[in-house]
């Protein structure tokens, strides 16, 4: 089936289960509706939309089941039965995709006056989850990560001697705000930076986005992906024994950190994770003591159509690049618009680059730089192009490098990715290689919090080329660096 045709195809089922969705439909029907046999219409919805059928149909019965229990006067039950067969079956798919049972839902919908989650692209963001932190007991909602936590005088307080936290167990609306109060406390003289805010699953030790407020000493805010920093800002520095207000949205791909009102990080994921590694939050410090307060968790609607590049970028983000680098051709050969075309072939390229296949990497993202500048997909692939470039000749791979930090959106992509090349050369043993790599980076970090790093890094690389007088003097230049970050931080 062409491309066309098989669109078609799923606006029409859409439209059928629009229609039908109070009934107890099933995909069968779907298909007949179509003309088109189940496995065809299956395979064919799937490769369109990116989820099955079902997904969308209980997407769709979550929708009127909001309409109904926010707008009407329906009993709960005749609410359940109009899509989802039983009580039981309404009340825990209800409760899993939203965080609340029907009822609550109900209740704040109306003392709100508007209904708590909409579709994407409705006007406004609603509130669906509060915590007030009354009472003396947490609620069922938290589990204690690390260190020890209590409620007191509307607030909930962490103490530990590492990296203290509590998570947030309830599953998060698709797209979501969250906006909290924290407020470090100084123990025995030291303050308790930096607070840390995390986007995890409810499984993976390891979290997905990290924002740091207060990092190094506290002159950064620090996002991190995967524990890879990625952005620094010194807008991110915190307000020590005050309450500072953070906010966490996040909208398909795009993930954005408030601090007190000003933004300080927005961040476009290439390949955003699929809902299951960031459904749950964790907030605490690395040491010491915090307090939390004033929870808001509003939803912001979901997308009624997922795209199918979505599910090459689950691939992508499972490490199996093969696979997605297969999905990604076969779209690209399909024919799609302008705009999806440069996102594939920047994809194809990074699939390339994870199979270690560099000169196919580079011929691919070639194809995405010559779009207009101040694109967001050309700017992602002259970074990829640098880290694809790490085995050219040194002088074309700084010239490179260098180009990249003079462009402030992606400044400090360049610098990660000198410190991945500084780190990987040495383990290599390749120091010849690494020696203007490592210049270059103490160039560049000119104020930054790894400034001591990378002159000491450079100072490494010269001992072990014998040059031990140079490493001498830029050693003592790093004991400078240090001592301006102590008086700084006194």
């Amino acid at each position: 089936m062409k491309r066309k045709s098989g669109e078609e195809m799923v606006k029409k089922a859409l439209e059928f289960m629009r229609k039908n969705v109070s009934k107890p439909l099933t995909v069968g029907q779907v298909a007949r509706s179509t003309g088109y046999s189940y496995p065809y219409f299956y395979e064919v919805f799937k490769e369109v939309t990116g989820q099955g059928p079902k997904h969308h149909l209980l997407r769709m019965r979550l929708e009127r089941a909001r309409e109904l229990l926010g707008g009407t006067d329906r009993n709960v039950t005749d609410v359940a039965a109009a899509g989802f067969g039983s009580y039981i079956s309404f009340n825990q798919t209800f409760r899993r995709k939203t965080g609340m049972s029907p009822r609550e839902y109900r209740t704040r919908a109306r003392s709100s006056g508007v209904a708590v989650g909409t579709p994407r692209g409705e006007t406004g963001s609603q509130e669906c989850f509060r915590d007030d932190f009354r009472g003396s007991r947490m609620g069922p909602h938290w589990r204690v990560q690390n260190g020890e936590w209590k409620q007191e005088d509307g607030s909930a307080l962490g103490r530990g001697e590492t990296d203290v936290a509590i998570q947030f167990v309830r599953p998060l609306p698709e797209n979501f705000r969250i906006s909290l109060e924290a407020r470090l406390i100084s123990v025995a003289g030291q303050d308790s930076y930096p607070l840390r805010f995390m986007l995890k699953s409810d499984v993976e030790k390891t979290e997905l986005y990290e924002f740091a407020v207060g990092a190094f000493e506290n002159t950064m805010g620090l996002l991190s992906r995967n524990r890879t920093p990625w952005r620094m800002s010194p807008r991110g520095s915190g307000r020590p024994g005050k309450w500072q207000k953070l906010d966490a949205q996040l909208m398909e791909d795009t993930l954005t950190f408030t601090l007190n009102g000003e933004e300080i990080f927005s961040f476009r994921d290439p390949f955003p994770p699929p809902y299951a590694r960031r459904c749950n939050f964790q907030i605490g410090c690395w040491s010491g003591s915090v307090r939390v307060r004033a929870l808001r968790i509003y939803d912001l609607g979901f997308s009624t159509l997922v795209r199918a590049v979505r599910q090459g970028d689950a691939l992508y983000n499972a490490g199996t690049y093969d696979r997605a680098l297969d999905f990604y051709t076969r779209l690209l050969r399909e024919g799609r618009s302008f705009i999806d075309a440069v996102e594939l072939r920047y994809k194809i390229g990074m699939c390339h680059l994870r199979l270690r296949d560099s000169e196919q990497a580079i011929g691919w993202m070639e194809k995405v730089v010559s779009v207009p500048e101040g694109d967001f997909w050309p700017r992602q692939a002259r970074v990829a192009m640098l880290e694809a470039s790490a085995t050219d000749d040194v002088d074309a791979y700084i010239k490179r490098a260098r180009a990249l930090w003079e462009d402030p959106a992606t400044r400090d992509d360049a610098l990660r990715l000198l410190r991945l090349r500084i780190g990987a050369l040495g383990w290599k043993g390749f120091w010849t290689r690494r020696e203007p790599v490592a210049r270059l980076l103490a160039e560049l970090e000119t104020g930054g919090p790894f400034r001591a790093e990378a002159f000491t890094s450079l100072a490494d690389t010269l001992v072990e080329m014998g040059r031990f007088d140079e490493a001498a003097a830029i050693y003592l230049s790093v004991l400078a660096v240090i001592r301006g970050l102590i008086t700084m931080s006194g």
